[in-house]
Parts: C-alpha cells; structure tokens; sequence
C-alpha cells in the first residue's frame, strides 16, 4: 500500500490560522463605535491664514518628480 506524503507544517498552519484571522477581522468590525463623528460646519469664507510665527509653523506641501533639499538652506521640487 502507497504511502500518503504528511502536508507540510506550513501549509497546515496557514489553513488553521486563516479562519482565526478572518474570526478576529469580523469581530473587530463589531467593536466599532456607532456614535457619529463631529458635524462639519459650512463656513460662507476661508479664513486669512495665520501671519508671524503661526503662519510659519504651517507645513508646506509640495509635488514633483525629483525633491533635493539641504535642510535650513534650500528645497529644489522638480518635476510636475
């Protein structure tokens, strides 16, 4: 009578923790909070953006291919 090859450890592992894991994602969807976030407010304007020290406090956001950039001395974008 042949003999039966033993699955590997990995592949009996893998089919033993996929059920665990796909357990643990479903109760995590549970565990969400059903209260409602924050209510946004409509403004009719934007507000002036912030001048002396706050104003420089605010990040900058750039966008390019290429970003060089020697900290306290200068920041090259290239690119579009």
């Amino acid at each position: 009578m042949p003999r039966l090859a033993r699955p590997k450890r990995s592949v009996v592992r893998a089919a033993t923790l996929t059920p665990l894991a796909a357990a643990l994602c479903l109760a995590g969807a549970h565990a969400q909070s059903e209260e409602p976030g924050p209510a946004l407010q409509m403004t009719p304007r934007l507000s002036p953006l912030p001048r002396g020290d706050a104003g420089n406090e605010l990040p900058t956001i750039v966008r390019g291919n290429e970003i060089r950039s020697r900290p306290d001395l200068e920041t090259v974008v290239e690119g579009s």
